[in-house]
């Protein structure tokens, strides 16, 4: 086996799993009696040694050999664990992860586990134990059928191409024995380490249900076929002692699969779950060319309304029903969960809070929003330094909270929403709030305002994000450089959004992220505003109609479109695009833009259409309600309007009409 060959996939698997070890671990300190997470972590554990060893890492698969030990003897105590147990194996995983990545960067592990061994062996109290088996290979496996009435054997051949085959068995072996009783197998679980199979047998107890079984290998990556026979209940000796071959075992027809619950024996195997790995860079290629698919096909479909051929219509109909199809499918396999980011927060949280001091309880909502790839991969770090800083500065210690009448642990939520064509992440704490005048003195000593001028909370909000400028009088690890706020913004703002936060008093915190729409395709409704075009997200669109005849009347300086079922605000769109006004308005499109309906005079309605997107330089940041630019099938550029922002482009505009007057 070639390693650099499989290099690439053992570096993904080994993150993944690492950071499954980071969610478990901290887990576990919450709840030590979950089984099911002492389970999870020993399974990643154990990949990670296979795989280690396979790749010849020995550095990582000696300590992961070490963290097992400490993990069987927490399995059998059962009881709480203690922070400083916690501590090391998280160290170990932080050593395994830099392990990992400079493995990517240069190919060598350069891992040093001397100081950290020591400390696991020091967490052990009894020698590491395994039960020894008594049942070894295809021969033990038959002689443990020969007393085991109502028992099956299972047979799964692994695909010759994966993998690190001893990886592949042990999930199915775990798996297996979490789900019924596993009277024998071969290769047996304690002689993984090196296998290099590709066909293990387990005798299953008649405990086993059909849907267990199959929830098992659906969950195991790798296997080709899987096969049932009965074992042959015999007193005859076994072939190693001279008996015929054919004696132990006998076929397992379907009728008898049935009566023990497995079905026909190749049905597991149909419908086992597969999966295929991408490189990233190969999902913006596609993309990319997905997006030039649609330009091209909108320009065809221009050409198609200009030619007189028969049948053309009809298949460039087809063309668009196939190209939105495969439009489709190309942004669902670019959709990941923002789960990927929220499961960093945990392990995050414990450490900053252990490190203050503090008392934190995390939740998290909306971890199942499916976001871009190149969102969820731009939102780490702002979303860590909000945080952080939520932790630090914003969340009071115990005593501080409980003579405030609060809880003494501080409530920390995070979570996660689609708002229009974009997404907003929300950081909300119940601390003690942006302190105006604690800002305002920073300011004033680091000459940024005034010797008597005192901000307010908004302005002091806003201050927190000069670079450079922080309220901690101390430099620490966390926090006192004056960099992390401002880097956050700088990040988000480099994507074409933004960072709001708003903050009272003794209530608390709440910071937004603002993501608007990144490398994306999407439908939306062309109009003329000023002679220019502009595009309005079609899933904000609630109608359009003709002013002409329609009941407009005034109020307070405020345009309304009475309509029969409701009076809605109508807004000139060229005064709040800041676009210079042209023909007068014929058509009103009327839009959702928050919890809100409004209406927005525009010149004309020039169609529908999918555009590829992209989001604005930082340099072309406006105040402007807009979102993103599209490219338009003759090669012009169309601005792609921010509903939700239009509320703050019409207080705006109302403001200035009012100095005006």
């Amino acid at each position: 086996m070639d390693p650099a060959e499989y290099l690439p996939s053992f570096l993904a698997e080994s993150r993944e799993h690492l950071q499954e070890l980071n969610v478990a671990i901290v887990a576990l300190e919450q709840n030590p009696g979950d089984a099911g997470g002492i389970d999870a972590i020993f399974r990643a554990v154990h990949s990670v040694k296979g795989m280690a060893g396979t790749m010849g890492f020995t550095g990582i698969a000696e300590l992961s050999h070490e963290m097992e030990a400490v993990f069987e003897l927490v399995r059998q105590r059962r009881g709480a664990v203690a922070r400083e147990t916690v501590d090391v194996v998280l160290e170990c995983v932080d050593a395994l992860a830099a392990a990992v990545d400079a493995i990517e960067r240069d190919g060598e592990e350069r891992i040093d586990s001397a100081p950290l061994i020591p400390r696991l062996r020091a967490l052990v109290r009894a020698p590491d134990v395994r039960p020894a088996s008594s049942q070894t290979g295809n021969a033990g496996v038959l002689e443990a059928s020969r007393n085991a009435p109502g028992a099956v054997i299972a047979q799964v051949d692994f695909a010759p191409e994966i993998l690190m085959p001893s990886v592949h068995a042990y999930v199915l072996l775990t798996g297996l024995r979490e789900r019924g009783t596993v009277l024998a197998s071969s290769p047996p679980e304690e002689e993984l380490d090196g296998w290099d199979g590709r066909t293990v047998e387990v005798l299953c107890g008649a405990d086993f249900e059909r849907a267990e079984i199959e929830a098992v290998l659906a969950a195991t990556e790798g296997i080709a076929s899987v096969s049932f026979r009965k074992p042959a209940l015999t007193d005859e000796p076994l072939a190693s002692e001279q008996a015929p071959p054919a004696a132990p075992v006998a076929e397992l027809t379907d009728h008898d699969a049935d009566d023990f619950g497995l079905g026909a024996p190749q049905a597991s195997a149909s419908r086992i779950a597969r999966t295929v790995r991408v490189d990233a860079e190969r999902l913006d290629q596609l993309m990319h060319y997905m997006g030039e698919l649609v330009v091209h096909r909108t320009q065809l479909a221009a050409l198609v309304e200009q030619a007189d051929v028969p049948g053309i219509g009809q298949a460039m109909q087809q063309l668009e029903r196939t190209s939105q199809a495969l439009r489709a499918m190309v942004m669902k396999v670019r959709m990941v969960q923002v789960e990927v980011v929220f499961s960093r927060l945990p392990r995050l949280i414990r450490d900053v809070a252990g490190e203050l001091g503090k008392e934190v309880v995390l939740q998290l909502s909306g971890a199942d929003t499916e976001l871009d790839r190149t969102v969820v991969d731009a939102l780490g770090d702002p979303l860590v330094h909000l945080v952080r800083n939520a932790i630090d500065h914003g969340l009071e210690p115990a005593a501080e909270r409980i003579a405030a009448g609060k809880p003494p642990s501080g409530a920390l939520k995070v979570s996660a929403r689609h708002a229009g064509g974009g997404v907003v992440i929300t950081v909300r704490d119940d601390g003690r709030g942006v302190n105006a005048a604690e800002v305002s003195a920073r300011a004033r000593e680091r000459g940024l305002i005034g010797a008597t001028e005192e901000l307010t909370v908004a302005a002091a909000t806003d201050l927190l994000f000069t670079p450079g400028f922080s309220t901690a009088r101390q430099m620490s690890e966390i926090s006192g450089r004056g960099v992390g706020m401002d880097a956050a913004r700088a990040a988000v703002r480099a994507l074409g959004g933004d960072v709001v936060i708003e903050s009272e008093a003794g209530v608390g915190t709440t910071a937004e992220i603002h993501l608007p729409l990144t490398l994306a395709i999407t439908s939306a409704l062309l109009v003329e505003v000023g002679g220019l075009p502009f595009a309005i997200p079609l899933d904000r669109v609630e109608r359009t109609l003709a002013l002409a005849g329609q009941n407009v009347r005034q109020a307070a300086g405020q345009q309304l479109l009475l309509l029969p079922e409701r009076v809605v605000p109508l807004h000139d769109a060229a005064r709040l695009l800041t676009v210079t006004a042209g023909d007068e308005p014929e058509h009103a499109v009327i839009v959702r833009a928050g919890d809100e309906l409004l209406a927005l005079a525009v010149g004309e309605l020039i169609g529908q259409g999918e555009l590829l997107t992209r989001p604005l330089p930082p340099e072309l940041e406006t105040s402007r309600p807009v979102a993103a630019g599209a490219v338009l099938a003759e090669g012009g550029i169309a601005l792609v309007v921010d509903c939700d922002a239009l509320p703050a482009a019409i207080s705006r505009e109302l403001a200035a009409s009012a100095i005006a007057a």
